[in-house]
């Protein structure tokens, strides 16, 4: 019995691709503090993950609250284009 892989990253050059995924990953390092970078890098790369993180998140499901929970600014989010949704009653 062959056993294929479950799912496949398209050979695109957008966030669906394993290079779209980088900058998110390594955003998301930088914001942990796992990795260290002098801040005009920082700001490279924050830049890098606004241009991507809204599809990123659109294809993947996910929230604005699951950004904010592992430590993404709320400003850096508005930049994406990912906006809280507010629930009135």
């Amino acid at each position: 019995m062959s056993v294929g892989p479950r799912s496949r990253v398209t050979t695109s050059n957008g966030p669906t691709a394993i290079d779209g995924a980088q900058p998110v990953d390594r955003y998301l390092r930088a914001v942990d503090g796992l990795i260290r970078l002098d801040r005009i890098a920082f700001d490279t790369l924050e830049r890098e993950f606004s241009a991507v993180a809204k599809r990123f998140a659109a294809l993947r499901g996910i929230s604005y609250d699951a950004w904010r929970d592992v430590g993404v600014s709320q400003a850096v989010l508005r930049r994406a284009g990912i906006l809280e949704v507010v629930v009135s009653s």
